[in-house]
């Protein structure tokens, strides 16, 4: 079952998937510790690119690019299906350890 609670407004299912694509594609990065420049370094993308993609105002997109900032997060269909990707391992600073 699909657990997609954490969008607010099912009226725009658009607006609602561009979220699931940017939360997944910036918990990817983060978990894996790469700059927004590093991503797209490795994928071939500009970094204003990745940030656009990350903030959901980024409309179209070879599924090329695609597949390749997929591959190089390993983001697996579970993480756009359940929800908002996991927590990553990055402290913010003044954040205590667990």
């Amino acid at each position: 079952m699909r657990r997609w609670d954490w969008v607010e407004d099912w009226g725009d299912a658009e607006q609602a998937g561009l979220r699931v694509i940017a939360n997944a594609v910036n918990g990817g990065r983060l978990r894996a510790h790469l700059t927004q420049v590093q991503l797209g370094y490795r994928t071939g993308l500009n970094q204003s690119t990745i940030s656009r993609l990350e903030t959901g105002r980024l409309r179209t997109m070879r599924m090329v690019a695609q597949a390749q900032i997929i591959g190089v997060l390993r983001i697996g269909p579970d993480v756009l299906v359940t929800g908002a990707p996991q927590r990553s391992g990055r402290r913010m600073p003044g954040e205590a350890d667990e």
